[in-house]
């Protein structure tokens, strides 16, 4: 594996890494909020409903991943990792348009 193979893959997880923690609850709020809260954000829209602000984070962070792997398709990591992150772009988006929808 090259440098610049190796540096696709590494760079690939560590925005798949943040995107999964911004978008996972751990108890009562996900890392994402509490960043938000950190900050002294709302991590909602409305409160505590309307848009969540973390899920659009994790989408921020998880749709990267296609643009750093595109060039190294070959390599059943890089695949791998490809694959996690379509599937979390399939649960964020099916949520953004679940919330446009209700």
């Amino acid at each position: 594996m090259g440098i610049n193979k190796k540096a696709s893959l590494v760079g690939s997880i560590i925005c798949l890494t943040l995107g999964v923690l911004f978008i996972l609850t751990y108890g009562h709020e996900s890392f994402g909020d509490k960043l938000f809260h950190w900050f002294q954000l709302p991590a909602w829209s409305n409160g505590t409903s309307g848009f969540h602000y973390s899920n659009f984070m994790g989408f921020v962070f998880v749709l990267p991943v296609f643009l750093i792997t595109r060039n190294h398709q070959n390599d059943k990591r890089v695949e791998f990792v490809r694959r996690i992150a379509a599937i979390l772009l399939l649960l964020i988006t099916l949520s953004l348009v679940a919330y446009f929808i209700v």
